[in-house]
């Protein structure tokens, strides 16, 4: 089978099928065609992200309790809690209804989308103190914090696994201790590290390895006492954090600049690709075939387009937030976890199997069409069928798609094998996920035909304006947990900015510990800038940038970034 090119229907932009793609979607048929995309994975990454709201939550009252939910009170939506979601008292199949050949498919999945009820957050039954957070399991005494898997004591964080007392971090595993840090694994007492794998009491990293007491160091390995990059002893060492502590806020922030300098004059490695093979994207730990994948760990084989997915995830493509020991998931958000067989599903996980277009489902099979059900097996739209009738009406139904396809207000065609519509979403654009990796201006969105909400405005009484904060940690008193502070960027209501922002007594007590200043910005405008620092979900082609060398490769570094870019093993040449 030959490459094939097409061109996106969404943005008119030319993109390829190679032969390994129709091999998969072959594979993936169970005696109906699956048909090639007519979105670019760009687009089609897009789409899928306008069903996922992590961050942007709002008040709510629920079993006399005031709670946050991912939903806004104006969306169309039935909310319960999380608690009388998981419980016995109600049963999807309640909200059963013929499937209606007269009408697209799509209007009447979204009629039952609206009815079945749905938890308030994502979250599990397992979890303990963790109300202010969203996407979090088996974990206990997180906030404000989303996809925490069995960790304790997660604050302002994302995407954390088996951790502890972390702050303001973004995606790290198994560590603890440690603040402000991107991309850590197996760490602890590393404060402002990016990159960083086994490091313990340092601040101020980038690409290390196995380094302890280290301040303002890039591709660093086995190194210890140093500072940028410089061996110092001991006690040279000792006397520079004393100086930085006594110089305050404005210390950090010079010494913040110098080593943003520093960094760019050391190599970077194309990608951040370990213990893999045959692999192109960023940020992979032992993959084996994983093609334009990013942040992406742990036993993985024969993925493409794939993106936040770990432990044990094979032969899938187009999934964004994959979870466990799953199989054979194809245009899936939030799906996985003993499950297989997963098709333009939406937040379906914990021992599914053979699922098409369905919502909000755990331990079920053979559904078609379905939203929040619970252990129950050859249902389409919430109505029960037996096994022979269940066949015998999706063949007809997936006729009946291609028949009579939804046509959204663009004037997009959608049939079977695409994802939902995303006009159909119960999220605006700069809710969801898809703002934060493909932002659009509010004019930009309406005119692509995405919903926008307007950032709704503050009214908080500030008591203490960020610029007035003490310089030294050291000088602060217990009562500035009683303070409103503004948040330094609130003039400029960006990133969903808060405006202001309060100290709890928790955060106070960690700050001390680690002679940490204060911050000066909300959380929302603290996780834009960390967001930010990492590397985009796109590939450039580039050469290396050693002299002399002729190597080539893919990376997220783009060609008009200041960064200096080296192919593997320039890069292994030179820091290892």
């Amino acid at each position: 089978m030959n490459p094939e090119t097409k061109q996106c229907v969404n943005c008119k932009q030319n993109f390829v099928i190679e032969p390994e793609d129709f091999a998969f979607y072959e594979k993936i048929s169970a005696g109906w065609r699956m048909p090639a995309p007519t979105w670019c994975p760009d687009c089609r990454s897009r789409r899928r992200m306008q069903w996922t709201n992590y961050r942007h939550w709002y008040p709510r009252e629920l079993d006399g309790k005031r709670v946050l939910s991912y939903f806004h009170p104006e969306a169309p939506v039935n909310v319960m809690s999380v608690k009388e979601w998981w419980s016995d008292s109600w049963s999807g199949l309640e909200y059963g209804r013929e499937y209606d050949f007269s009408r697209p498919f799509f209007l009447q999945f979204i009629e039952l989308y609206r009815e079945v009820p749905r938890p308030h957050m994502i979250n599990d039954l397992e979890s303990t103190r963790c109300d202010y957070c969203n996407d979090v399991g088996t974990s206990k005494n997180c906030y404000l914090s989303t996809t925490i898997i069995e960790s304790e004591e997660i604050n302002y964080s994302t995407t954390v696994v088996a951790s502890r007392e972390l702050w303001d971090s973004f995606w790290v595993f198994k560590s603890e201790l440690c603040y402000e840090c991107i991309d850590c694994y197996s760490s602890r007492g590393v404060m402002w590290g990016q990159n960083v794998d086994s490091c313990l009491d340092s601040m101020l990293l980038f690409d290390c390895k196995n380094v302890s007491n280290c301040i303002a160091c890039v591709g660093m390995r086995n190194a210890q006492y140093s500072i940028f990059n410089e061996p110092v002893g001991k006690q040279a060492y000792e006397e520079f954090l004393s100086t930085l502590i006594a110089g305050g806020y404005d210390a950090w922030l010079k010494l913040k600049e110098r080593f943003e300098a520093f960094k760019l004059t050391r190599p970077h490695r194309y990608a951040q690709i370990h213990h893999s093979v045959n692999c192109t994207g960023d940020q992979i730990r032992g993959g084996k075939n994983c093609k334009q994948c990013f942040d992406v760990s742990q036993e993985l084989e024969d993925l493409k387009f794939v993106t936040y997915a770990g432990l044990g995830i094979k032969d899938s493509y187009d999934c964004y937030n994959a979870g466990s020991i799953a199989n054979t998931l194809y245009e899936g958000n939030l799906v996985g976890s003993d499950s297989s067989r997963l098709f333009f599903c939406n937040n379906v996980m914990k021992g599914c199997m053979n699922i098409y277009y369905s919502d909000n489902c755990v331990g079920s099979s053979n559904l078609f069409g379905c939203v929040g059900l619970k252990k129950n097996s050859y249902c389409i739209l919430n109505r029960q069928y037996s096994k022979q009738e269940y066949e015998e009406l999706v063949e007809k139904i997936k006729q009946h798609m291609n028949d009579m396809p939804y046509t959204d207000a663009k004037g997009r065609v959608y049939k079977y094998g695409e994802f939902f519509p995303p006009e159909l979403s119960p999220f605006a654009y700069n809710e969801t996920i898809a703002n934060e990796h493909f932002p659009l201006s509010k004019d930009e969105a309406q005119e692509q035909g995405y919903k926008w909400r307007d950032q709704e405005k503050r009214s908080y009484q500030i008591t203490l304006r960020a610029n007035d904060l003490p310089q030294d940690i050291r000088e602060l008193s217990d009562n500035i947990t009683d303070e409103i502070i503004e948040c330094e960027d609130a003039s400029q209501s960006v990133c969903g900015c808060t405006t202001a922002f309060r100290i709890l007594e928790k955060d106070l007590e960690f700050y001390r510990r680690f002679n940490i200043p204060l911050p000066r910005l909300c959380p929302n405008c603290r996780y834009k800038k960390r967001f930010l620092r990492r590397n985009p979900l796109k590939l450039w082609h580039r050469k290396c940038m050693n002299q002399g060398c002729t190597n080539e490769f893919e990376t997220s570094y783009s060609p008009d970034r200041p960064e200096i870019v080296y192919c593997e093993k320039c890069y292994q040449q030179e820091v290892v």
